[in-house]
């Protein structure tokens, strides 16, 4: 895992799991068309956050794409 100054802060790159990714990309896709709430969403950010260690408001793409996101490591 690597490590990307953005701004002031510091990203480090996560993997999600396969069973991860696909569960994240059937929420995103519910939530796309209307049908998943974006409450679902979050519960499922925090819920990373809490298993990997990130501030879960922080994440955002990585360039590699995929199982890959940036987020702030938790202190």
């Amino acid at each position: 895992m690597k490590k990307e100054e953005a701004s002031s802060l510091i990203y480090k790159e996560y993997e999600l799991t396969d069973i991860e990714y696909e569960e994240i990309c059937d929420l995103s896709e519910g939530n796309n068309k209307g049908i998943v709430p974006n409450g679902i969403l979050v519960a499922f950010w925090k819920r990373m956050a809490e298993k990997y260690g990130f501030k879960w408001e922080t994440g955002r793409a990585s360039p590699k794409k995929g199982k890959f996101f940036l987020a702030e490591p938790v202190d």
